[in-house]
């Protein structure tokens, strides 16, 4: 529960003198739901019970603490913040719609007059960069869930990633965290490598997530480096990668990582699947249960 303080002098006078007595008082601003915070466009949430609430993602992240959840309402959500950089180097900031360095819980597809149901498919919280940077930039010692999202209009243009300076993860970049992604439409973002997403060295899970239209020149719905060199390595499940386009995996480009990945897809959005290590595997799962194993080029 956050507190803040009022200071309320009272002031005694008793012939020449001024006895001046200072009282600090302590205000709760009380959540209806310990632990829950609401975003809501132009921070209208609609009354009642729905407290704290905020305007923008960002602003209820500020105020998040480890173990919250985010309630976010249907809307588009533009504001762009600049935060220090914290990932292969911490020198310069980088640029993004919401910046997540806290274990906390991410979620969207309510509305404002109920705050109890999430339903992204009819009510889509859609977060847009607008070629101004990333959507989403993770980064620290966390492990946040974001789910029912929708990201788009990500650009890394300049705000790098990964040890060779190359700029990763145009819509969802993921720096050694063990980040949870959870049904969210990841679509139209630009990366050099992951333009949909880009995940670093990070025991990060994708489940049922839709990646869709983003470009790279690798990875162009997906690119993973390292995974499962010093942490548990990604795991996908359920995702479908479609209509993205690279020079290198146009659906997906694995680079240095040496543990199965297991990927679900359908015959119409298998696109291009590209692995570079020694060690590398996929496991490429179709609905029909044939399974077939892959190291080293492209399926």
């Amino acid at each position: 529960m956050r507190r803040k303080t009022d200071l309320i002098t009272f002031t005694l006078l008793s012939g020449l003198a001024a006895v001046v007595t200072v009282f600090v008082l302590a205000r709760s601003d009380v959540r209806a739901d310990p632990g829950i915070l609401y975003v809501a466009p132009s921070g209208d949430c609609g009354g009642g019970t729905a407290t704290p609430c905020y305007g923008g993602v960002q602003e209820a992240v500020e105020n998040a603490t480890d173990g919250d959840e985010i309630r976010v309402a249907s809307g588009t959500y533009t504001d762009i913040c600049v935060r220090p950089r914290r990932d292969v180097t911490t020198t310069g900031v980088v640029t993004q719609v919401v910046y997540i360095s806290k274990t906390i819980t991410i979620r969207g597809g309510y509305t404002t007059a109920n705050w109890n149901i999430s339903n992204p498919v009819t009510y889509p919280t859609t977060l847009d960069a607008g070629g101004q940077g990333r959507v989403l930039y993770i980064t620290g010692d966390v492990s946040p869930t974001v789910e029912g999202l929708h990201i788009t209009g990500g650009r890394a243009d300049g705000l790098g990633g990964d040890d060779y300076g190359l700029d990763v993860g145009g819509g969802v970049y993921v720096y050694r965290t063990a980040t949870t992604l959870n049904d969210n439409t990841i679509i139209s973002n630009t990366a050099y490598r992951g333009g949909g997403v880009g995940i670093y060295q990070s025991a990060a899970t994708l489940n049922g997530n839709k990646i869709e239209s983003n470009t790279a020149g690798s990875g162009g719905g997906l690119f993973v480096t390292y995974s499962g060199y010093g942490v548990a390595p990604a795991t996908l499940s359920g995702n479908t990668i479609v209509s993205n386009t690279a020079d290198w995996g146009g659906g997906a480009s694995l680079v240095n990582s040496d543990v199965a990945l297991p990927i679900l897809l359908t015959p119409v959005v298998v696109g291009y699947l590209y692995c570079s290590a020694v060690t590398c595997s996929l496991v490429i799962q179709f609905p029909v249960t044939s399974q077939r194993m892959m190291a080293g080029g492209y399926a």
